[in-house]
């Protein structure tokens, strides 16, 4: 079944199980998943990409089947999916597993691709493409994303973002989310906001955080390699590693309360987004609060040193993020 993007709101309900999101617009099919569907769809999640499903078709399948890994129910998310996977996904929709939903994201899809036709005729599915953001819902975005944010740009400022974004919402609020952690709610200028936006780098600077924190040396050696840290750089990764360790004090505080890990992710406030409850679920087992603690001190310490020390800062860091990835910790 059709259903356009802005009526997917008001259309989706607990009676579709399964869902196929295509087109370009990364953030608006995040969007629809964190704010409409994990409210009423299960809170155990299983995401995939269709490469590992397709090297490994029987054991996916045997996953699907076993009757004791949908005791209760089960999100199954499927990332970079084509036609290649049509064939198994009507093999499970037909098949009409209890407890299951699911749902399918890609990128664009021809008319005349047997996935997209096999969602759009079958009744019990959902089928909505997701096409590029206007400028009109963007600025919308924007300046609700601010106000949240606390965060005050120029006119000038705004209509920048909203062209380097390429009509992608999360192109946007990734944008804004590094100039509000950037400023420390304090004035930028227009220059400096043109100069963070054009930061590009091959590796996220949360991609790197994290694998600081889940102690993935090898993946942070190949992320210090391929990219060149500039000071202003470093200034945005430390206050990237501040916010996200003094989000996982709290959550570990949460979960050292409760004893309950899944609840502790889920009831947390402002809500977790779907795609990271793994990465923090690893880092809660892996950092004691003491020693998280600790490190919280220990950068913000760092980032009094780097503001003095521009010309070794991009080294001061590096030192500091691969030390903090070799450190044994006692929950390991």
């Amino acid at each position: 079944m059709i259903v356009k993007s802005y009526e997917i709101e008001r259309k989706v309900n607990k009676e579709f199980d399964f869902y196929l999101f295509y087109g370009v617009n990364e953030g608006f099919k995040n969007d629809v998943i964190d704010r409409c569907l994990l409210p009423i769809f299960p809170k155990n999640i299983y995401i995939y990409s269709e490469n590992d499903i397709l090297n490994d078709i029987g054991a996916f399948k045997e996953k699907i089947y076993n009757k004791s890994f949908f005791e209760e129910d089960k999100l199954v998310i499927i990332n970079h999916a084509t036609s290649k996977i049509a064939d198994l996904a009507e093999e499970i929709i037909n098949s009409k597993v209890k407890n299951l939903k699911l749902i399918i994201k890609s990128n664009i899809l021809e008319k005349k691709s047997k996935l997209r036709i096999f969602f759009e005729k079958n009744k019990s599915c959902v089928c909505v493409a997701f096409y590029p953001d206007n400028e009109l819902s963007l600025t919308k975005i924007a300046f609700q994303q601010l106000k949240d944010n606390n965060v005050t740009l120029s006119k000038e400022a705004i209509n920048y973002l909203i062209k380097k974004s390429n009509g992608d919402r999360n192109h946007l609020i990734t944008e804004i989310d590094k100039i509000r952690i950037f400023t420390k709610n304090k004035k930028i200028t227009n220059e400096e906001v043109m100069k963070l936006v054009n930061l590009s780098k091959e590796h996220e600077i949360t991609e790197l955080v994290n694998n600081c924190l889940n102690q993935n040396t090898a993946k942070l050696k190949i992320i210090l390699n391929d990219n060149i840290i500039s000071h202003e750089d470093c200034i945005i990764i430390i206050r990237t590693f501040i916010s996200k360790i003094k989000r996982l004090i709290k959550l570990i505080e949460n979960y050292n309360e409760k004893g309950n890990l899944e609840e502790s992710i889920n009831t947390f406030k402002p809500s977790i987004f779907w795609k990271e409850k793994g990465t923090v679920k690893k880092q809660i087992l892996t950092w004691p609060k003491k020693q998280i603690k600790k490190m919280l001190y220990e950068i913000n310490i760092l980032e009094l040193i780097v503001k003095k020390e521009n010309n070794i800062s991009s080294y001061l860091l590096a030192n500091f993020i691969l030390e903090k990835s070799f450190i044994r910790t006692n929950n390991i």
